[in-house]
């Protein structure tokens, strides 16, 4: 079934055009990674999808109904830095959303902890932001936007600043979340493998302003095998169109 519909979105900053035109569609429960050129437009587009951005022309539509704002409950949302409140406990961070939405103090700090438990962090509820490894604080980001159990989770660049091993641990953990919950998952990425390893489909964007060069299907099995030769052709496939946008990567 459709979930959103991403139609013809346009976005300028004063003269600066940045995203023209874009459209794309995404299914429910399934899992889309945006990649394209630094700098072209990829986080305000996911800001708009997300309703943080007003687009200048466009709409985005969750199943039929167009978006004109942002809506508890619809998103989870994973920004690239993990944006934690530092007085605040891993327990607290993670409970943020729920407050926010007035669930019970009860039942949001049950809710907290199932999903701290899920995403490993169990034993460090107490523990405040700047006593947590970076993928620890990833962790607490993702539990924060999985706690208010949203429809869609978008997440902009989660993994970027973090080291490649604990990089390829988050990817499989949150593979194993994304299998149990089946979330629709919106992701935004310059990492051309990881790319391949998550997504079903994945839109490739042009150099500023954003334009959708190609939707790319990823008719592999998971779990993914990043040195098969299968995984490694549609990787080479998604770089070369990259390098057509930036000659010199």
């Amino acid at each position: 079934m459709r979930e959103i519909e991403v139609v013809e979105l346009v976005k300028r900053f004063n003269d600066l055009l940045v995203v023209d035109g874009v459209s794309f569609t995404v299914d429910s429960g399934e899992f889309v990674c945006i990649v394209g050129p630094s700098g072209c437009g990829k986080t305000t587009l996911i800001r708009m999808i997300a309703g943080l951005e007003k687009p200048d022309k466009g709409c985005v539509k969750i199943e039929g109904e167009e978006l004109t704002s942002s809506r508890k409950g619809l998103y989870g949302y994973v920004p690239q830095d993990d944006a934690l409140m530092p007085w605040r406990t891993v327990l607290n961070n993670v409970m943020l959303g729920l407050e926010l939405m007035g669930v019970d103090g009860r039942e949001a700090y049950e809710r907290a902890q199932e999903v701290i438990s899920m995403v490993g962090l169990k034993g460090f509820e107490d523990y405040y932001p700047h006593q947590l490894s970076g993928g620890m604080r990833k962790r607490v980001a993702i539990a924060r936007a999985l706690a208010v159990d949203p429809r869609i989770l978008l997440m902009d660049e989660p993994f970027a600043n973090i080291d490649a091993q604990t990089r390829w641990i988050m990817q499989k953990e949150l593979m194993a979340l994304w299998s149990k919950f089946k979330k629709t998952v919106i992701f935004v990425t310059h990492n051309v493998e990881e790319a391949v390893y998550l997504a079903d489909k994945v839109i490739m964007l042009t150099k500023r302003p954003a334009r959708v060069k190609r939707e790319i299907a990823i008719d592999l099995p998971r779990p993914r095998d990043k040195l098969s030769q299968p995984f490694v052709k549609y990787r080479e496939r998604i770089i070369d169109m990259l390098r057509e946008e930036v000659p010199e990567i």
